[in-house]
């Protein structure tokens, strides 16, 4: 069965393009490619942004965005379809497997009983007691934003990502371009009628006619500008 992991590591590794070359040019982290070639998905940030980071990767490999995320979508189902099944559905009953954990299960219990008796027994090391405070606290992925901006005339765009990141396009018909961000992203637009936005993997809809000069800042709102900023 083919799935969206395999899929992209396949066309990547036949391509002959490093996961660390595609991180770079599409401003991904690297170990959350990673996941998504693995399917690792408790390692990335959310269902939202696990469509837009694979239709960010699923375009720069050339592949269909729309089919790579139909097969998440289905791969998700089926294992939530799975998970709902009754516990006797699952797997038949399998009795000389289920004496063998018995027997592991008294084993266990045994040891575990003369542990809390040893302990009982001999006073507690006073060094060992607080051996986890130092232990630094894991941070939580930090959840990035997508957009894609997909060209249909010729259109300037300047898309700011934070403060230190700023990139300025001329697009011509048919170019796709994408970027990350923690937060927010800052667009100018020279013409607003010439592209479409996908933004956390939704496509936002009309941005103005044709010509039309507009900055949009998201996902805080939507502006426009006739004579620019």
């Amino acid at each position: 069965m083919e799935t969206p992991g395999r899929l992209l590591k396949k066309t990547r590794e036949e391509k002959g393009q490093k996961l660390e070359e595609i991180s770079v040019f599409l401003k991904i982290r690297h170990d959350y490619l990673a996941a998504l070639e693995d399917e690792a998905y408790a390692f990335l940030p959310g269902d939202v942004f696990i469509k837009g980071y694979l239709r960010i990767y699923s375009n720069a490999l050339g592949i269909n965005a729309d089919y790579v995320v139909d097969l998440y979508k289905k791969q998700i189902d089926a294992a939530r379809s799975i998970e709902s099944q009754p516990v006797e559905t699952k797997k038949a009953f399998n009795y000389k497997r289920y004496s063998a954990i018995s027997a592991s299960a008294a084993v266990i219990l045994l040891l575990v009983v003369l542990a809390v008796t040893r302990d009982r027994q001999e006073p507690p090391i006073t060094e060992s007691r607080n051996i986890t405070k130092n232990l630094p606290a894991q941070a939580d992925a930090p959840k990035m934003l997508s957009l894609e901006i997909i060209a249909n005339e010729e259109t300037w765009v300047s898309v700011s990502t934070g403060p230190d990141g700023k990139d300025q396009r001329l697009l011509k018909s048919g170019d796709t371009v994408q970027w990350t961000a923690p937060e927010s992203f800052s667009i100018k637009i020279g013409n607003a009628g010439g592209i479409k936005i996908i933004f956390n993997g939704r496509d936002i809809g009309s941005l103005g006619p044709r010509g039309k000069v507009i900055n949009l800042v998201l996902p805080e709102s939507v502006k426009t500008d006739a004579g620019g900023a």
